[in-house]
């Protein structure tokens, strides 16, 4: 049994356990599942020299629902306000 993200519409809308077996459950067609342990992570770090928040690739950030999926990463959602 892994953890597997689902995404949809280039968002994780979900996470599910599931054993990779297509005979007892196939995820829908429009549905990506990607594996939580293989999925590369970006987060994000205040720039106080441009005073906006910068994208990183990030090893310590759990990926979860709410993440966009750009093809190749997962990015956290940015946050709303500077870093306090």
């Amino acid at each position: 049994m892994k953890n597997y993200l689902v995404i949809e519409n280039g968002i994780v809308v979900n996470a599910v356990v599931w054993d990779g077996n297509t005979e007892t459950w196939t995820p829908p067609e429009n549905l990506i599942l990607m594996a939580e342990d293989a999925a590369k992570v970006k987060g994000w770090s205040w720039n106080a020299g441009i005073k906006d928040w910068e994208a990183y690739v990030a090893d310590n950030v759990q990926p979860g629902i709410g993440f966009a999926w750009d093809g190749e990463f997962l990015i956290q959602p940015k946050p709303a306000n500077e870093e306090k």
